[in-house]
């Protein structure tokens, strides 16, 4: 079964959509919505998308804990120490896969991109 979701009240980034789902896997792709006039902080922007990668998960029915792979994509190298310390706070213990990439992102001011993989409670892939 394939389908994409988008979470209802959860504002998009352009027209991607919140989640892919294939059988029993999720994929979640978050950005975080920036005002082009201002900059706002890593750490904030960094919050944010957890934040929004938690709400598009629940409406997975999956959880960080079922997490298989993560990609953040950040616009600054500069950002990557915090990352690493903001990750390891929050999914202590995990053994995912973990990427980190350095890009241009498209949005100005956006610090952050992130791509999740997950599958369902209760079945394995």
């Amino acid at each position: 079964m394939n389908e994409v979701k988008d979470v209802r009240g959860l504002l998009k980034d352009g027209f991607y959509s919140h989640s892919s789902i294939f059988n029993n896997l999720r994929h979640v792709s978050v950005k975080t919505r920036q005002a082009i006039e201002r900059k706002t902080a890593f750490k904030i922007q960094l919050e944010s998308a957890i934040n929004k990668l938690s709400i598009i998960l629940r409406a997975n029915c999956t959880t960080f804990e079922n997490l298989l792979k993560v990609a953040v994509y950040l616009s600054c190298s500069s950002f990557f120490n915090e990352r690493s310390g903001f990750l390891l706070k929050h999914f202590q213990g995990s053994t995912q896969g973990r990427t980190a990439v350095v890009a241009g992102l498209a949005v100005p001011f956006t610090s952050i991109q992130t791509d999740m993989t997950t599958f369902q409670y209760g079945m394995i892939p």
